[in-house]
């Protein structure tokens, strides 16, 4: 009976770790990819947040059952993923509002050519039905004078702006995938401290070979990518 009850307590052990472990090592995944997500300007913070913060509510849980070695090496983990996303986060924001800034530059540059040819198209053919009057054509032109200096103004902050983004988005994307590289390193304690909880054997020392070829490719695409931005 004694043997029955503590098989019986050791499977309802085993099953609740699984319930949390195998979600905890998906939201490790995600969490990873939302890191690198924060590269792509056009998704907002707040989607961002939601997916950061559904993650870290899976890997809590692992406190709650844990052995001491496996919650010091997912409590490892989080730490570095949370401090890595506030400061990626800080430093996006910036990328972020000069981004908006610059596509309603774009927006101000398109209605100011627009202006230009409705004055142009209107001058033309009040023109060609004799309808205009020197106050009316002068009217007409400075509407194209004012717009084609606005237009002018909006380019030059525009260019100005994109100038200084090329070189800061550079600057943090290199920083993204520094912290993505530098955060990869506390995954293996992770894996093999859940897996051994979970009695599910791994070779570790092929387990890291896999892991550091990985990393090596994930370099190669890195260098690929930054080089495209720099050209």
């Amino acid at each position: 009976m004694d043997h029955d009850a503590t098989q019986r307590d050791r499977e309802r052990t085993m099953a609740l770790r699984r319930d949390v472990y195998l979600p905890a090592i998906e939201a490790t995944s995600r969490s990873q990819n939302a890191l690198m997500r924060l590269i792509d300007l056009s998704i907002s913070n707040e989607e961002l947040s939601g997916e950061f913060g559904g993650d870290s509510g899976a890997l809590a849980k692992i406190q709650l059952v844990g052995s001491d070695s496996t919650v010091q090496a997912v409590s490892a983990y989080s730490e570095a993923m949370a401090k890595a996303y506030i400061e990626l986060l800080m430093k996006r924001a910036p990328l972020v509002n000069r981004l908006s800034r610059i596509e309603m530059l774009g927006e101000f540059i398109n209605h100011s050519q627009s202006e230009q040819r409705r004055n142009i198209d209107l001058m033309k053919r009040l023109t060609l039905e004799g309808k205009i009057d020197q106050r009316t054509l002068s009217l007409l032109n400075e509407n194209i004078d004012f717009e084609r200096q606005q237009q002018t103004k909006y380019a030059q902050e525009r260019d100005e702006l994109l100038a200084k983004q090329r070189v800061e988005y550079r600057e943090f994307a290199e920083l993204c995938f520094d912290r993505f590289l530098m955060i990869s390193r506390f995954i293996p304690p992770a894996i093999f401290a859940l897996r051994e909880e979970l009695e599910l054997y791994i070779d570790e020392k092929a387990f890291m070979e896999m892991f550091e070829e990985n990393l090596e490719r994930a370099r190669e695409v890195i260098t690929s990518f930054l080089r495209e931005l720099a050209d």
